[in-house]
């Protein structure tokens, strides 16, 4: 099995475990791999910056209007904002996304990890360009959460 087969096999078993960090050692290798809890939402305030055109470049100090939330890289690789072979992006400023719905993906060792959504809302910033390198924790999109409007929906509904 190549090196790339046995990253990958870790990945799964990671995946199929809920863990968060991994180590592995043998005689010619010595593998860790770590990612954050699923908890990769942050809140945040600030003053109101201006949304990213897709010509304009990557701001990763933007910051963030009330209420707006960053989703961050997981792992350390090469961002991509459109899936494999097709021209049209998981995600677009303005985008309504839903949770779990895919917003891009890392690759990481010819391995593509894919970026998910963890709440509703709106897509206000996309704060790295496709093919770009991301950090760890490195935040890649602005999202205004859809909550506000679901409580006042659930309240109405509740009278």
């Amino acid at each position: 099995m190549d090196i790339r087969q046995r990253v990958k096999s870790l990945i799964d078993v990671m995946n199929e475990n809920g863990l968060s960090e991994l180590e592995i050692e043998d005689t010619n290798l010595k593998v860790k791999i770590c990612r954050p809890s699923t908890g990769m939402v942050v809140d945040s305030a600030g003053d109101t910056d201006s949304l990213l055109e897709d010509d304009e470049s990557s701001d990763t100090g933007a910051q963030l209007e009330h209420g707006d939330r960053e989703i961050f890289s997981p792992l350390v690789g090469i961002f991509y904002l459109y899936p494999k072979g097709k021209d049209i992006p998981y995600v677009k400023l303005g985008s309504v996304i839903q949770p779990s719905q895919i917003l891009g993906r890392v690759r990481v060792v010819d391995i593509d990890n894919e970026i998910r959504a963890e709440m509703s809302g709106v897509i206000t910033k996309i704060l790295i360009k496709n093919g770009q390198p991301v950090e760890y924790d490195q935040p890649l999109f602005l999202i205004e959460p859809a909550s506000a409007v679901d409580t006042t929906t659930r309240e109405e509904e509740d009278v």
